[in-house]
């Protein structure tokens, strides 16, 4: 296209044409339609049998799933470095897929964050230092190699799958323990701000339009609010 426009340029300044019909004229490359973010999340009961049906490090894993609305590619990379125990957070910064072999910078510049570590997140973690704690790096490790899991595909087909048949749970993908966060935490009148901001949204406007459905203008806010939730949705 560069060619042809430089020629009509030139032929409207020999005054061959009156107009170059290309003058301003952009070219816009075609993209594939954009993946529509389906949201099928477990309601409280089923959360209570995936996490009973679950023992060890895999227990604390679906903890960390369900209460902090991490990707699994970031639930993979997170280290025992990016716990802040006393100022209660957890640094996201990081996350790792089997495409990529290591691990990579997040999603996108709102994925670089830091969410609360909400009390039985922190549980979970206390718990989880028994099983990887003294080998530094990774929280999360493969349970039957004690290696990093290599990507979102290893951990559904080697725990997830076993462990929805083991709990007798319509089988969702692990990214819907991510939805969940969202929509219970919504549902439960928790501050729309403070979820998008665990959630690593770029802004508010996309919370609001994938999880509408969930959202109670009766709002709380962040931690405290979320005890609420846990009385309803944690008590496993």
């Amino acid at each position: 296209m560069s060619p042809l426009r430089a020629a009509l340029q030139d032929a409207q300044h020999d005054d061959l044409i009156p107009v170059n019909p290309l003058f301003g004229w952009t070219y816009k490359r075609n993209e594939p339609p954009k993946e529509k973010i389906y949201v099928d999340p477990f309601n409280a009961e089923e959360q209570a049998a995936i996490i009973n049906a679950a023992a060890g490090s895999t227990k604390n894993q679906c903890t960390v799933f369900f209460w902090t609305g991490m990707r699994t590619s970031e639930l993979i990379a997170l280290e025992w470095t990016d716990i802040d125990w006393k100022r209660k957070k957890i640094k996201i910064n990081k996350a790792h897929t089997y495409a990529a072999k290591n691990d990579e910078s997040t999603k996108t510049k709102s994925s670089n964050r830091e969410i609360d570590m909400l009390p039985h997140v922190e549980a979970a973690l206390i718990n989880q230092k028994l099983h990887t704690l003294l080998q530094g790096g990774k929280v999360f490790l493969n349970p039957h190699t004690s290696k990093q899991w290599t990507g979102d595909q290893q951990i559904r087909k080697g725990c997830w799958i076993p462990l929805l048949k083991k709990a007798g749970v319509r089988y969702r993908n692990p990214y819907q323990t991510r939805q969940t966060f969202a929509s219970m935490m919504l549902s439960a009148g928790e501050n729309i701000a403070w979820v998008s901001a665990q959630m690593g949204h770029s802004n508010v406007l996309i919370t609001a339009k994938t999880y509408a459905r969930w959202i109670n203008n009766n709002e709380q806010h962040g931690v405290k609010g979320s005890r609420d939730v846990w009385a309803t949705f944690g008590q496993h």
